[in-house]
């Protein structure tokens, strides 16, 4: 690594980690004074609100704005150089565009390959600890969870439509319980009303008929006054779902999830499927940005910085209407979740390719 890569990959460095530290306690205050009657009628002490709430708040609000921060810390520190005419003499004295590029790219990559890791494993974790305290304390993302008309696979061969399920005693009513046999239903089990009644799976079922099915023929068995305790593979958190309950899976545990709930036959996991594949796109977004930020600032211009950051700021805020929008219609569509998370990227890397071209060499 010669001189000028050490220079160059600093300056972006101490840039980005400063525009994420000014952002972030901005981020901050703006929180705090949003929620500050919650926070402080809260039975949360000062210890919890700083190191559990806050200190939680930090990753999650980074996770949220790292892209756009690398585009304008790039914008920053390059406006400068490019002022001085530090490139005009770099260009001047053989060196090419191409190869002034590599010292952003490995700033880029640096930083993308924290974001990487920190978006499928740190910042899910921290999320947890911040929205449960969110969740406890301040009463914010109430369960959004089903409770009518609930359909359930319990395994490959058997399946459950609960019409009415209550939270606050784990109850239902009006359950329907289909096992089958090779494609064909071999029992049905219809139950007036179910609780919960502990670990590991264990239910306890009132009021309910069997009916038996073989070579054509069916056997009914009714049981009005009985009460019987049933395993199955349900349970009490399957019927809760809260706002941002993808947010706090790392990706692992994100993929077992959609595994587990397609298995049950559970609709509606594309926006869990989108979240896993936003969480590396925008490690490459990351790096698209770099270069964009650094063929528009790399030009000197009247206007200087001023010039720079309104181009900057005004793709910075294209690019963020443009994900909104396509995860947005990749989650409610028929629209692959590859393609609708990736697609702003790929948009972006022709728009970054473009401008290198046209970039001033």
């Amino acid at each position: 690594m010669k001189r000028l890569d050490r220079y160059i990959i600093g300056k972006f460095l101490v840039a980005f980690f400063y525009t994420a530290l000014l952002f972030t306690l901005i981020a901050i205050v703006i929180d705090f004074a949003e929620k500050s009657e919650k926070i402080l009628n809260s039975e949360a002490s000062w210890n919890q609100i700083i190191f559990t709430y806050y200190l939680n708040y930090i990753p999650y609000i980074n996770g949220l704005l790292w892209p756009l921060f690398s585009l304008i810390a790039v914008i920053f520190f390059t406006s400068r150089l490019a002022s001085d005419s530090e490139f005009i003499a770099l260009l001047n004295a053989g060196i090419s565009f191409e190869r002034l590029l590599v010292p952003y790219l490995a700033g880029a990559l640096f930083i993308a390959t924290i974001y990487f890791f920190g978006g499928h494993y740190i910042i899910p974790k921290a999320n947890k600890a911040k929205f449960d305290f969110e969740y406890s304390q301040l009463r914010d993302g109430a369960d959004k969870g089903r409770t009518r008309n609930v359909h359930f696979m319990l395994d490959k061969n058997s399946k459950i439509f609960i019409r009415y399920y209550r939270k606050t005693d784990t109850s239902a009513r009006d359950i329907r319980i289909e096992e089958f046999a090779k494609g064909k239903i071999k029992k049905v089990t219809d139950i007036k009303s179910m609780k919960w009644v502990g670990p590991p799976n264990t239910w306890e079922i009132r009021e309910f008929v069997e009916h038996e099915y073989a070579e054509g023929s069916e056997q009914l068995f009714k049981f009005p006054d009985s009460v019987r305790s049933i395993s199955l593979n349900l349970y009490p958190s399957d019927f809760e779902e809260f706002k941002h309950d993808r947010d706090q899976l790392t990706s692992p545990q994100l993929l077992d999830y959609i595994r587990d709930q397609r298995s049950r036959g559970r609709s509606g996991l594309k926006i869990y499927e989108v979240e896993f594949q936003r969480r590396t796109a925008d490690a490459v977004t990351i790096i698209i940005l770099t270069i964009i930020g650094m063929a528009v600032a790399s030009r000197k211009e009247r206007g200087g910085a001023g010039v720079h950051l309104a181009v900057g700021i005004a793709l910075g805020a294209s690019f963020v209407f443009l994900s909104r929008f396509s995860i947005a219609f990749a989650t409610n569509q028929e629209t692959s979740a590859i393609l609708g998370v990736w697609f702003p990227n790929i948009l972006f890397a022709g728009v970054a390719a473009f401008l290198v071209f046209r970039a001033q060499r």
